[in-house]
């Protein structure tokens, strides 16, 4: 669509020659050539053809979706930026111009103000003053672009707001294709094989968590220190090429037992 949207308003600037010309002259084939693309089925295959080139690695100005957003202290929400550094006891804006490209912005803007059903809830899972002050430092910091070489597990009995939790705080950051949380496949920590774009879903994100505590063995813990370790990873999207990205996310785990680490 974005293609389309691209060709559309590039018509309004070209000559469009003269279909009163003569047959085989430029003006006429120009004129032809224009009318063609103002079809369907003409600006469907020259928006193909556009997309295909932008999406070539090696295209001049092709540009990875997540470094529109690699600032780690900047956190987009309600389409501003905000200084994670700056901001204490106040929200400060980041100096930033307004009209940068970015790509991952949370759903409401964020504002600092009395929170009494998130307090009520976290007091009601995490009834342990200092464990609920360590799971708030811990989820805040997942809101840095960093990736935190830790993992944070909640486990405990089944049913008693562990995957809630989590899932609450995705909401406020967002989650699908410009979201900053994502669930990630649990795949990711068993011994099957899988696709490697399962990998790429992490790329850009700074909240991740898996509701399913890692199976044993040793491919098991060898992917779990990767995907915890802050070490570049490599993955591709299907039928394209690897990429290599830079962690930017926390990753979280619920898991009803004790897992194998």
């Amino acid at each position: 669509a974005g293609a389309r949207v691209v060709l559309n308003r590039a018509l309004d600037f070209v000559l469009r020659g003269d279909a009163n010309a003569e047959a085989g002259s430029a003006e006429h084939t120009r004129h032809r050539n224009v009318t063609r693309l103002g079809m369907s089925a003409g600006a469907g295959a020259c928006a193909s053809m556009m997309l295909a080139y932008a999406r070539d690695a090696d295209y001049p100005h092709a540009l990875r979706s997540t470094d529109l957003d690699a600032d780690p202290h900047v956190l987009w929400a309600g389409g501003v930026a905000w200084d994670l550094r700056a901001s204490a006891g106040r929200l400060v804006p980041a100096n930033v111009a307004p009209d940068t490209p970015h790509l991952r912005t949370a759903p409401c803007a964020p504002r600092i103000m009395p929170t009494p059903l998130w307090d009520g809830w976290m007091a009601a899972v995490f009834p342990d003053a200092a464990q609920r002050a360590w799971v708030l430092r811990l989820l805040g910091a997942s809101l840095v672009g960093y990736a935190q070489k830790q993992l944070g597990i909640f486990g405990g009995e089944p049913d008693t707001g562990k995957t809630t939790t989590l899932e609450l705080v995705a909401s406020a950051l967002g989650t699908g294709p410009t979201g900053y949380a994502t669930m990630a496949d649990r795949r990711l920590l068993g011994d099957e094989n899988h696709h490697a774009s399962i990998l790429l879903e992490l790329s850009g994100r700074r909240f991740a968590y898996i509701d399913e505590g890692p199976r044993r063995g040793k491919a098991s813990m060898e992917r779990l220190k990767a995907l915890t370790g802050g070490g570049h990873m490599t993955a591709n999207a299907m039928r394209s090429n690897p990429v290599t990205f830079k962690p930017t996310h926390t990753l979280f785990l619920t898991s009803n037992d004790d897992p194998e680490l």
